[in-house]
């Protein structure tokens, strides 16, 4: 009748996830008879409503982690879940989310951490798709729709040219690497993308000479003066 009790309390405790009191009961049941069915099958029901429980408050924790819009929080969270349920669909479902929302974020901090880069062709196409993926996705993380927000802005920026006016002495070969040739001129107006350029004058007879510019995002115009005045 005491082994019973122990059993019937332990089972009881499990459906009141009182997992505390269902150990005890247990411990007090397989003292009095160690081994038996009932014990073995208090056993796995408290196994199994422990690994449920575990379940619950992860992805209690894991969704507050969103909430705050803590996204490597909670995926560390879901992640340390899916070791004991790797088969769990909605657990598998929220680490995929974390994962892309995390890489989606890299990637447009980098793009504005370095932002010249949107200079080139190749690399504003690259963002744009960058951008598109993160729109689908940015109503689940405040600081995603930010920095997609603030990058569609700079890609806007960076069509629009900035005017440069090239002064010389008409005598240096002017060209922008990676660009094209500018030529002999004393004054000569052209359009560039915002971006780090390099002017190259060439002259003969005289040493070359590089001037490095910064063309910013929503400058108007700029001058440059490249000389070649140093005999060799």
């Amino acid at each position: 009748l005491e082994y019973a009790s122990y059993i019937s309390r332990g089972l009881k405790a499990v459906e009141d996830h009182d997992l505390p009191k269902a150990n005890a009961s247990l411990a007090r049941a397989q003292a009095i008879f160690p081994g038996r069915r009932e014990a073995r099958i208090l056993t796995d029901r408290i196994a199994k409503t422990a690994r449920s429980l575990s379940l619950a408050s992860a992805i209690r924790k894991g969704d507050a982690a969103i909430a705050s819009d803590d996204w490597r929080q909670a995926f560390q969270i879901f992640q340390q879940a899916l070791r004991s349920h790797p088969d769990h669909g909605e657990l598998l479902g929220k680490v995929d989310n974390a994962k892309k929302i995390i890489m989606l974020d890299d990637a447009l901090a980098d793009y504005l951490s370095r932002h010249h880069r949107l200079s080139s062709p190749n690399v504003a196409a690259a963002a744009r798709n960058t951008l598109q993926q993160s729109r689908e996705v940015s109503h689940m993380s405040r600081s995603l729709a930010s920095k997609a927000a603030r990058l569609d802005q700079l890609l806007a920026e960076y069509e629009v040219p900035v005017d440069v006016i090239v002064t010389s002495d008409n005598k240096t070969h002017i060209s922008i690497r990676g660009v094209g040739n500018v030529g002999v001129t004393e004054n000569k107006r052209i359009s560039l993308r915002p971006g780090q350029y390099t002017f190259e004058g060439k002259r003969p007879g005289f040493r070359s000479k590089l001037v490095r510019v910064v063309l910013n995002a929503g400058q108007h115009n700029a001058r440059v003066a490249v000389v070649c005045d140093e005999r060799i």
